[in-house]
C-alpha cells in the first residue's frame, strides 16, 4: 500500500537487557508480596477455585482454575498467589519489547519500551495482587505482538495464533472483547480494511469462538448473570466519573513522566512511518471512545497502553539517535524510572503496616486499603459465634453482604471455628442459602436484614487493629432469627450482581 512503511525484517530481539528488566520488575513485585495481606479479590478467587466451574458471575474460570493449583502446590499461600501476577508483569515487559522490536525499534528502543511499562503506575498496582487483570494484560499484548507481527510480514496464517490468545484471554477476562471490537475498527478505518476478507481472519475468529465456548455455554445454561454484572456495574461507574475524569485518571495511571513517550506513540502510529502499524493505533482509541461512550472503569482500557508505549520508544530511539540528542539513550530511561519512585508508597506496599495507617487517607486508590482487617474480622465474627445460646450456636450460619467478607471468613473459617460462610453477592450466590432460622450477619444494611427476619440484634461494629478505612471498617454485625419466607424465595430478594 502506498506510504505503508515498515522493517521487511524486524532488528534483533535485545534479550539480555529486556530480561533484565523484566527480572527488576518480578523481583519488586516479589520482594513486597507479603508485605501486608490478601486482598479481598484475592480471597474471593481463592474460594471460587474450590467450586471450579466453566464460568462464574463477575469473571470467566481462567483466574479460579490458576487459583485452584496454586492453592493444591502451596496452600492458601500469599506468595504462591502473588507469584503469578509477578511472572506475568515481567512477561508483559518482554512483550512491550518485542512489540516495539516488530515496528523498527533496535536495542535501545526494545528496552525502552520494557522500563516505560516497568514505570507506570498501573502496571505497578495491577501486577501485584492476583486478579484477573493481570491475564487480561498479557492475552492484549500477546494478540496485539502477532497482529504487529502480522501487519509486517503480511503473514495472513497469524490470524489463527490471534484467534487462539483471544479466545484464551476471554477465558480470563470478558474486556478482551474490547481488544476484538478496537482491532475491528483499526482495520475498518485504515487500507488495512481488506484484511476483513481475509478467510484466515474468519478462521481465526472461529478459533477464538471454539475456545471461548465452555464458558459461553455456562452463561446460556445459568441465565446469562455475567451480562447483568456488567450493566450494574457500568451503571455504577457511569454515575462516579465524568468523561474527564476517566481520562485524567489514565493520564496518572500511564504516568505523567511517561506521558510525553505516550503521546509520541500516538504521533508515531498515526504519522506516516507508522502507517503499517495504525490499526493498532485504533485499538487504544476507539476502546478509549467506547469507554466514555457507554461507561466502564478508567483501567479497562489499560492493556492497550504497551503497545503505545512501545511505538513511542520506536519514535523515541529515532530521536535519540541523532548526534545532538545522544544523551537521551540514559537520561530518558533513567527519567521514567526516577518518575515512578516517588509513586511506590502510592502503589505498591514499602511503606510498615503502621506508616500506611497514618497516612491512608492521602492515597487516591484502595487497593492497598483492601488488604488489611480479615484476620480481625474473622476474630470478631468467631467472638459472635461463641457468645451465642448453646443450642443456637450449633445451627447458627454465618451471611454477609460482600463476597469480600465472605471469601476471607471462608478462608479463615478453620482457624478461628466459624460455621459455614455464605452470601448473596456474585458468584456465592450460586453456592446456596444458609440452612438455619440463626444467621450471623456481617456488614449487612438494616434495612435489607429487617425485610428477611423477624429479628434482627446489632451486637457489634466491625474494627481493625490499625484503624484502617475500607469497605469492612465501622460496619455491623447482627444476629438474625426467624426468616420471614422460606430460604429460596428470599435468597433470590436478597442475591445481587455488581
Amino acid at each position: 500500500d502506498r506510504g505503508a512503511k515498515g522493517p521487511a525484517v524486524a532488528p534483533a530481539v535485545a534479550w539480555a537487557p529486556l530480561l533484565g528488566v523484566a527480572a527488576v520488575k518480578a523481583s519488586v513485585h516479589l520482594a513486597l508480596a507479603a508485605r501486608y495481606g490478601f486482598h479481598r479479590d484475592e480471597l474471593y478467587y481463592l474460594v471460587c477455585g474450590r467450586h471450579l466451574a466453566w464460568g462464574y458471575v463477575d469473571h470467566p474460570p481462567v483466574t479460579a482454575f490458576v487459583a485452584r493449583f496454586v492453592e493444591t502446590l502451596a496452600g492458601p499461600s500469599l506468595v504462591a498467589l502473588r507469584a503469578v501476577p509477578a511472572l506475568l508483569g515481567a512477561v508483559l515487559v518482554v512483550l512491550a519489547g518485542l512489540m516495539a522490536r516488530e515496528m523498527g525499534a533496535r536495542r535501545w528502543g526494545q528496552v525502552l519500551a520494557g522500563v516505560a511499562v516497568l514505570a507506570a503506575p498501573a502496571f505497578l498496582i495491577t501486577n501485584h495482587l492476583f486478579q484477573t487483570v493481570v491475564f487480561d494484560q498479557v492475552a492484549w499484548a500477546a494478540a496485539t505482538l502477532l497482529v504487529l507481527r502480522l501487519l509486517r510480514t503480511g503473514d495472513e496464517r497469524l490470524w489463527l495464533a490471534v484467534g487462539a490468545v483471544a479466545g484464551l484471554g476471554l477465558l480470563a477476562k470478558y474486556t478482551v472483547a474490547l481488544f476484538g471490537l478496537g482491532l475491528v475498527a483499526g482495520l475498518v478505518l485504515t487500507r488495512r480494511r481488506r484484511q476483513l476478507l481475509s478467510p484466515w481472519l474468519w478462521a481465526g475468529g472461529a478459533v477464538a469462538l471454539v475456545i471461548f465456548l465452555p464458558n459461553l455455554l455456562w452463561q446460556v445454561a445459568h441465565g446469562w448473570p455475567s451480562l447483568e454484572f456488567v450493566r450494574n456495574n457500568n451503571a455504577r461507574v457511569a454515575e462516579e466519573l465524568s468523561a474527564g475524569a476517566l481520562l485524567g485518571i489514565q493520564a496518572a495511571f500511564v504516568g505523567v513522566v511517561s506521558l510525553p513517550l505516550f503521546a509520541a506513540g500516538i504521533a508515531f502510529l498515526f504519522g506516516r512511518r507508522g502507517e503499517r502499524f495504525r490499526p493498532v493505533g485504533w485499538i487504544w482509541l476507539a476502546v478509549t471512545a467506547l469507554l466514555l461512550v457507554l461507561g466502564g472503569k478508567p483501567y479497562y482500557a489499560a492493556p492497550s497502553w504497551p503497545s503505545i508505549l512501545a511505538a513511542g520508544a520506536v519514535l523515541a530511539e529515532g530521536v535519540a539517535e541523532r548526534r545532538a540528542w545522544r544523551r537521551l539513550r540514559v537520561a530518558v530511561p533513567a527519567l521514567l524510572l526516577l518518575g515512578a519512585l516517588p509513586l511506590l508508597w502510592v502503589v505498591l506496599p514499602v511503606l510498615p503496616r503502621e506508616t500506611f495507617a497514618r497516612n491512608q487517607d492521602k492515597l487516591p486508590h484502595q487497593e492497598l486499603h483492601e488488604q488489611f482487617g480479615w484476620e480481625d474480622l474473622a476474630a470478631q465474627v468467631a467472638a459472635v459465634h461463641r457468645a451465642l445460646p448453646e443450642p443456637e450456636r450449633r445451627r447458627a450460619e454465618v451471611m454477609t453482604e460482600s463476597y469480600g467478607e465472605a471469601a476471607a471468613l471462608t478462608i479463615l473459617a478453620p482457624r478461628y471455628g466459624l460455621p459455614r460462610v455464605t452470601s448473596a453477592h456474585n458468584s456465592f450466590a450460586f453456592w446456596g442459602p444458609p440452612d438455619t432460622d440463626v444467621v450471623i450477619a456481617v456488614a449487612w444494611s438494616d434495612r435489607r436484614l429487617r425485610s428477611a427476619f423477624g429479628e434482627v440484634e446489632e451486637v457489634a461494629r466491625i474494627t481493625n487493629s490499625l484503624g484502617i478505612k475500607n469497605q469492612s471498617s465501622s460496619q455491623t454485625i447482627y444476629v438474625c432469627r426467624r426468616p420471614l419466607r422460606p430460604w429460596p424465595e428470599l435468597w433470590r430478594e436478597l442475591r445481587f450482581y455488581v
